[in-house]
């Protein structure tokens, strides 16, 4: 079963059943980057549902549009994993997108993928806690959607969703915390941050309730044996 949704599905098929598209003749900057991030992330899934991974960056930039962000934040969003997950390099964002959009990208992309899970989340952790907010936005708007997707996901796989990462829930819960707080502290009251708050606490309430229902399942299978 696909957790996706329909629109955003449309979107892309839409898309790409025009082919290849020339970036040149793309005049608004938005429909550009949504089509660089389709055609970039050609043929990549999401880990734990099959979709698309382009849906990601997609509703990552639909929730930036959501808080009134302007054009080139929005085109940030569509773009925030081309570097990190595919071929392309800063220098093809900047040359295409203009040099604001290629520094939200670049804060919003870990440095080196090769360096062990728990430095690279730091990393993150650090950005999110030492630059204005106005530059670590689509930061905060990929976490919201990542903890809206695992909410939905453990609603529909249970627990099990875990075993596709390289860290466990108490690590991934860990890292969603740690961004809140270091941007919370000093912007709670940004429609954005509470949002990113209440994602959390929706996420950790699955979370809590996925383990009471294992524990109901091992219970009553201790029963019936």
């Amino acid at each position: 079963m696909i957790n996706i949704s329909n629109s955003i599905a449309e979107e892309v098929a839409s898309i790409e059943r025009k082919g290849v598209v020339s970036l040149n003749a793309v005049v608004d900057i938005k429909e550009k980057a949504k089509i660089f991030a389709i055609n970039a992330h050609a043929n990549q899934v999401r880990k734990i549902n099959g979709e698309p991974a382009v849906c990601h960056p997609i509703a990552v930039a639909n929730i930036l549009g959501q808080y009134n962000y302007d054009d080139e934040v929005i085109s940030a969003g569509y773009l925030h994993d081309t570097v990190e997950d595919t071929n392309n390099t800063i220098e093809d964002i900047e040359r295409l997108f203009g040099s604001r959009v290629a520094s939200l990208v670049n804060l919003a992309s870990e440095p080196d993928k090769s360096l062990p899970w728990e430095e690279r989340k730091s990393h993150t952790i650090t950005v999110v806690r030492d630059n204005p907010i106005d530059d670590t936005v689509v930061i905060l708007a990929d976490k919201i959607q990542n903890m809206e997707d695992l909410t939905s996901n453990l609603q529909l796989y249970g627990l099990s969703i875990f075993n596709f990462f390289k860290r466990g829930v108490e690590k991934k819960l860990w890292y969603f915390e740690s961004v809140y707080s270091a941007v919370n502290s000093t912007n709670s009251e940004l429609p954005i941050v509470k949002r990113l708050g209440e994602s959390l606490t929706k996420l950790k309430l699955e979370v809590e309730r996925q383990k009471k229902l294992e524990e109901k399942s091992l219970n009553e299978d201790v029963v019936n044996k």
